[in-house]
């Protein structure tokens, strides 16, 4: 078997959620009467909660706090993950494969655990991952590979026999700095460009575009 073990990010790679972050983040501003820019869009969707938060306090005058925001984002998302949120083609199929096989299934997110338990509750594939890391719940962010390697550790797997699943730029740099075989998805809400679809040892729009053999 080729793979010990499968990391899968979640927002924009096992669920259609990544366009919630951005939207989020960006409602900040507009509940409170300004109009977002090309530029506050690009930050506050290349980077996690703790960053957009510190860009949004240094370039206007919200008059709340760190926290205040990243608990309006939260509600907001929850909202969105109760309501619209739908799993990525093949997702399942995938997921349900991999159990049969064996092969543990990991989640390293950037989304606290306890939520993102709630929505793959939702969608019927909690019960197919066995392992859960949340870089917010770790104190870290996934422009760092620690997660990746927390959660294929958790499995009991070698790294050099893990494959990453990730839609972000930032996070597949990250799984490269570990030397991690990578597997981009395509999503158009976040920083694709050649520097970061080059860092992939496998490019697809969805699940459903693995190739015949991939896990063999």
């Amino acid at each position: 078997m080729r793979f010990d073990c499968a990391v899968f990010d979640m927002d924009g790679t096992l669920i259609d959620s990544a366009w919630i972050w951005t939207e989020a983040k960006l409602k900040i501003l507009t509940d409170r009467g300004y109009a977002y820019t090309p530029e506050d869009k690009y930050n506050v969707s290349f980077n996690e909660l703790e960053g957009s938060a510190a860009y949004l306090l240094s370039h206007y005058d919200l008059g709340i706090t760190a926290e205040q925001i990243a608990k309006e984002v939260f509600e907001y998302a929850d909202e969105m993950y109760r309501t619209r949120v739908e799993l990525m083609p093949g997702a399942k199929e995938l997921l349900e494969k991999l159990n049969a096989m064996g092969i543990p299934c990991c989640l390293a997110t950037g989304t606290p655990i306890l939520r993102a338990k709630a929505i793959l509750e939702r969608l019927g594939v909690l019960h197919l991952i066995q392992h859960f890391v949340s870089s917010f719940d770790e104190g870290t962010d996934k422009h760092f590979p620690d997660i990746y390697l927390m959660a294929i550790e958790k499995a009991g797997a070698d790294p050099a026999r893990a494959v990453v699943f990730e839609d972000t730029g930032y996070s597949m740099k990250a799984a490269k700095d570990a030397n991690l075989y990578l597997v981009g998805i395509r999503q158009e809400t976040t920083n694709f460009g050649p520097h970061y679809t080059d860092l992939c040892d496998l490019f697809i729009d969805n699940m459903t575009q693995l190739p015949e053999g991939f896990w063999d």
